[in-house]
């Protein structure tokens, strides 16, 4: 069990480097989902108001 800590605490910057990278790599993940989801209910309200506009 010592030995794993010692292991552990020698390659502490290879495990934050690994999880920096895996939070990053969910951060852009989400950001395209969230950005793809915004621009596809602004082209939806301005289709919706453009037609307002033809019909009316």
């Amino acid at each position: 069990m010592r030995r794993l800590f010692k292991v552990i605490l020698a390659n502490v910057h290879t495990i934050f480097l690994i999880v920096g990278i895996a939070f990053i790599a969910v951060a852009a993940f989400l950001y395209s989902i969230i950005t793809g989801w915004l621009v596809l209910g602004i082209s939806f309200v301005t289709a919706g108001l453009l037609i307002n506009k033809e019909l009316g």
